[in-house]
């Protein structure tokens, strides 16, 4: 005949059921606010990276201005694909993109974002002749000027640029010297006072590459690590 259950181990049993349950709740609850935070509560958090390369065209010499109402020669630019992705719940908002590339020999060249492109359209487009170019609508190969970035939470945008070089911050933009560059995109938001670094890349410019970029239509130039491949536009 097997000995009556004491209330002592009743009592125990009921106590760690008690405890396990008050836990697994707890547990939950905590989750549950976890998923809120990410979901509805958390504060915007935008960033920014680059694509694989960049797209160098020279916009200095005579007789090249691109078809357009107000384009005046811009010296050096630069086409680069930019991706945008708000990780936070609220609506994020970036107002200013900067790019900038030096070298540690103190070369700075810096360039603001001046129109979205069609990367596509606008790199044939500048392999054509400048009599072939003036029967392209310029809105088709840029349909918008440069304009914040707004995003819902948890949503992302991808746009290709066309940045031009500013002269206020820039040194020593001459094609020619070899550099090895430090890339770096920058971003600001409303209510913040510094730039925001977004991304940084490594891109190498060698005195033939530079020789291209003022010969050649335009010329892309994949950033280290990404590989070799070079592709140039020499359609005249």
């Amino acid at each position: 005949m097997k000995p009556p259950k004491s209330r002592t181990d009743g009592k125990t049993w009921s106590s760690l059921t008690f405890s396990l349950t008050f836990s697994v709740s707890v547990l939950s609850l905590a989750l549950s606010l976890i998923a809120l935070w990410y979901s509805a509560l958390a504060p915007a958090d935008m960033r920014a990276s680059l694509g694989s390369d960049l797209v160098f065209r020279w916009e200095g010499g005579e007789g090249q201005k691109p078809p357009g109402p107000g384009w005046v020669p811009a010296g050096l630019m630069v086409v680069a694909n930019c991706s945008f992705a708000n990780n936070g719940a609220k609506v994020g908002e970036i107002k200013g993109v900067s790019l900038q590339l030096q070298d540690d020999d103190g070369t700075t060249w810096v360039f603001e974002p001046w129109f979205i492109v069609d990367e596509e359209k606008l790199i044939d487009a500048w392999g054509q002749s400048f009599d072939q170019r003036k029967s392209i609508s310029w809105p088709t190969l840029a349909p918008a000027r440069f304009h914040s970035i707004v995003l819902p939470g948890k949503q992302t945008a991808a746009y290709s640029y066309l940045f031009r070089s500013d002269p206020s911050f820039s040194k020593n933009i001459v094609l020619g010297p070899p550099h090895r560059f430090h890339v770096t995109l920058f971003t600001v938001s409303p209510g913040e006072t510094q730039l925001r670094v977004q991304d940084q890349e490594t891109l190498v410019l060698t005195p033939e590459w530079a020789s291209l970029i003022g010969q050649s239509p335009s010329l892309s130039i994949a950033f280290e690590g990404v590989g070799d491949l070079v592709k140039k536009s020499l359609q005249k």
